[in-house]
C-alpha cells in the first residue's frame, strides 16, 4: 500500500528521488531514508532549536501550545518519550496562564 500511495503524493525532487530508491517495506524505513536524502543536515538541530525557543504566547490557550509543541516533537527523527515531552511543555507554558486556568478549574469544581 505504501509503495502505491507514495508515488502519487510526492512531487519534483522527492518523486525523482523516490523513483531511484529501493522499495520501502514500512513507513519508518521510508521516513528515515526520505529525511536523510531530502532534508538539510541541520534538520534535527533546527527543530530542536525551535523547541528550545518556543514559549506559550500571551493569551494562547495551554491546549493550543501543547499541540504546537507536540507537532514539533513529531517532526524529530526520534521523538522523546511522552513523559519527556510533557515535562518540556510544562516548563515552557506561562505561569500566569496556568494559574488562571487552575483558578478557573477550582471555581468550576467548588461552585455548585
Amino acid at each position: 500500500m505504501l509503495n502505491y500511495l507514495l508515488p502519487r503524493s510526492l512531487r519534483k525532487l522527492a518523486i525523482s528521488w523516490y523513483n531511484h530508491a529501493k522499495p520501502f517495506v514500512d513507513w519508518a524505513s521510508f521516513k528515515k531514508s526520505f529525511l536523510a536524502e531530502l532534508f538539510s543536515f541541520n534538520y534535527t538541530l533546527d527543530i530542536e532549536q525551535e523547541i528550545q525557543s518556543a514559549y506559550q504566547s500571551r493569551g494562547e490557550p495551554l491546549t493550543r501550545f501543547a499541540r504546537r509543541m507536540k507537532e514539533l516533537f513529531q517532526r524529530l527523527d526520534q521523538p522523546p518519550t511522552q513523559q519527556a515531552q510533557s515535562l518540556v511543555v510544562v516548563r515552557k507554558f506561562s505561569l500566569s496562564e496556568f494559574l488562571f486556568q487552575s483558578c478557573l478549574l477550582l471555581f468550576l469544581i467548588l461552585v455548585p
